[in-house]
Parts: structure tokens; C-alpha cells; sequence
């Protein structure tokens, strides 16, 4: 397949029906995962929706970076910047969504503020507190800081930790919006870019497959 065929078949249009059969039984991870995220919203499943867009990104992002070795945090974040939410601080508010979702099954994440940022904040540690809202004919803001806590100090000398509390609610119907958008602006940047396209067809000297190889087919049985 050349570069658009890839493309196509990478990005392919969820809201087609997939047709299984012999010499045509492989289909797109994301288109998969699109389907089944259109799916859980259709029926009201917004947590397991919100999850899929969280795994969604995660894994164009890892195209977009050209890498799936390290970095995680700074590719989830740099996708959802450039494509969500082009706000640098949201786009953090979206990872450690991400987090809070995916790694502690919970609406509650932590992030450790870098040592040489401590004194500036005013705090070593953030935590992050979601509510999950939104009308689908109406979306409005994908990030909205609702409350925004005193500093407290938890723990005793010669080690206190003093942890800022911030509650955010996140539109879920604009945050799908975003998400469907920025796959097609996403996939536009890659017919007009060199460095995208070579990211995308990514084929690293450490690993036996391409980035395509490894993340992007499913075949069905």
C-alpha cells in the first residue's frame, strides 16, 4: 500500500460498517476503537466512551511522535495541544484525565510539581479532581477549572508535602467533538508534512516492526 492507501485505511470513516471477508478481514485499530467509543456514547456509556478517546489518543499520539519507546506524558500532551485543546495547560488537565481513567480507574489523579518549579508554585504535588458533564446539543468548554483549593500541608517535618487541590469539570460531548476533528486534521497534516508522514510509517532499528505493524491492524478471525 502506498502512503494515501495507509491513510485510508488507518483513518478509515467509523460510521462505516466493517464487512468481514476472505482476503478482506483486516481492519484499523483506531477505526475499531472509534466505533466502540461511538458506540458507548450512543448508549450513554460516557465513562468507557471518555476511556476509549483517552486510549485513542494515546495511541495516534504515539504515530505523531514517530515513537512508542518513552515519553509517554510529553507525546499524549503535545497531541492534545496541537489537536484538542491548543492550550498547553489544558492539555495537561487532559492527561492526567487520562490517568485518573485509565491507571486509577477513579476521577482523581496527582501530579509531583518538578522540583525546580516547587518554590515558584508554592506547592510540591497538584491533585486533580474530575467531573464528567456536558449536553451532546450544546457543547461548550472541554476543560473548566470549577474550584481551585487553599494550599493545604499533609504530612509531618521533616517531610510535609503541601498539595494543591483542583477541581475541573470536562465536557464530554466537546471533548468527543475535539477528538473526531482532530483525527481528520491530524491525518491532513500528515499528506502535507515530510516529518509526519516519516513518523507515521515508522519503522525503528530497535524493533522488529513498524509503528503500523504493531498498533494499527486487526484481523478479524
Amino acid at each position: 500500500m502506498n502512503l494515501n492507501d495507509r491513510l485510508d485505511f488507518f483513518f478509515r470513516d467509523p460510521t462505516t460498517e466493517p464487512v468481514i471477508q476472505p482476503g478482506n478481514n483486516r481492519f484499523s485499530n483506531l477505526y475499531l476503537l472509534r466505533r466502540d467509543i461511538n458506540t458507548c456514547f450512543a448508549s450513554a456509556a460516557i465513562w468507557p466512551g471518555v476511556m476509549g478517546i483517552m486510549a485513542g489518543i494515546d495511541l495516534v499520539a504515539k504515530f505523531h511522535a514517530g515513537t512508542d519507546v518513552t515519553g509517554v506524558g510529553d507525546r499524549f500532551r503535545t497531541f492534545v495541544d496541537q489537536y484538542i485543546t491548543h492550550d498547553a495547560p489544558n492539555s495537561e488537565v487532559i492527561y492526567q484525565l487520562r490517568n485518573s481513567m485509565l491507571h486509577s480507574f477513579g476521577l482523581y489523579s496527582k501530579r509531583n510539581v518538578p522540583a525546580a518549579q516547587r518554590a515558584a508554585a508554592g506547592f510540591e504535588r497538584q491533585d486533580y479532581a474530575f467531573l464528567l458533564r456536558g449536553n451532546p446539543q450544546a457543547p461548550g468548554a472541554i476543560v473548566t477549572l470549577l474550584n481551585q483549593h487553599p494550599v493545604q500541608t499533609v504530612g509531618a517535618a521533616p517531610n510535609p508535602v503541601r498539595i494543591l487541590v483542583t477541581d475541573y469539570q470536562i465536557d464530554v460531548h466537546a471533548l468527543r467533538q475535539a477528538f473526531d476533528g482532530a483525527m481528520a486534521a491530524y491525518r491532513q497534516d500528515i499528506e502535507n508534512t515530510p516529518q509526519l508522514q516519516a513518523n507515521f510509517l515508522m519503522h525503528a532499528n530497535t524493533d522488529i516492526h513498524s509503528l503500523l505493524d504493531m498498533y494499527a491492524v486487526t484481523v478479524a478471525a
